[in-house]
This record gives C-alpha cells, structure tokens and sequence, in this order.
C-alpha cells in the first residue's frame, strides 16, 4: 500500500447521491493531479477546510482512500456569511475572547519579569508563552 500526500483544494461538502448523503472532498496530490475523494456523511473529512493536508491511498482499481492520521492538521473552515448565531453561541464566543485575552495579558505581564528582555521583544515572547500554554493544556 501506498500512501500519498494531498491538500484540499476546497472545503468538503456533502451531497445527495442515489445512494444517499456523502461528503465529496477535492484533494491535490503532490504530483499536481487533482482527485475526488467520496466519503460516507459521517466522515470526519467535513471537519477538515481548504489547505489542509490528507493522507490517502490508492486500491488496485484506482479509487483514492482517505487515511486518518495523527500527524493531520485541519484547517478548520470559516462559517458561511450568512449563518447567523444564537444569543447563547453570541454569549459563548465573547467568554471564549474574553478568556483567551486574559490569559494572552497574563502571559505578557509575566515578560516584565524576565531580566534584560528589551521592550520591543515582550510581545514575542508573550506570543510564545500563550502559544504554548494553549497547546500544552488543549485549551
């Protein structure tokens, strides 16, 4: 088996067939050639946006498979314009921000604590912190 690299040329969508709901997926392999990949409509492949990178494989027949890996990074896809949100996903958002800028403030107090940092540098660092204290805790 062999496996390939791929990048979405277009969000995922998901269609009605004769056969039901699929998600239909436009991926470019690393060759250039653009592919079709048809997926059962509770793939995760919707969660995935224009960009990201796939890993696929290729069956004697011709078909192109998705394999679902670890290393995947999914470009998460923008909401339409015109999906309008509840007041309470509103409210949800704002505590989201609201969390995140406190927790990026605290990170930037914490550089003026760092000996001989020059000024222009805290922010930086300050990035940094926050970076990886989201991805530390999963937060």
């Amino acid at each position: 088996m062999k496996l390939l690299t791929a990048t979405l040329v277009k969000n995922p969508r998901s269609v009605t067939t004769k056969y039901g709901q699929r998600i239909v997926a436009d991926c470019k392999l690393e060759n250039g050639e653009t592919v079709t990949l048809w997926q059962p409509e509770n793939s995760q492949i919707i969660n995935y946006g224009n960009g990201s990178k796939l890993t696929l494989t290729i069956d004697s027949k011709g078909k192109y498979h998705w394999v679902e890996t670890e290393k995947e990074t999914a470009i998460t896809s923008k909401p339409e314009p015109n999906q309008s949100f509840t007041n309470q996903q509103k409210r949800d958002i704002a505590e989201y921000i609201t969390e995140q800028t406190k927790l990026f403030s605290f990170c930037y107090a914490q550089t003026a604590l760092i000996d001989n940092l020059p000024s222009e540098d805290r922010r930086q660092v300050a990035t940094t912190l926050y970076l990886q204290s989201v991805k530390h805790f999963s937060l």
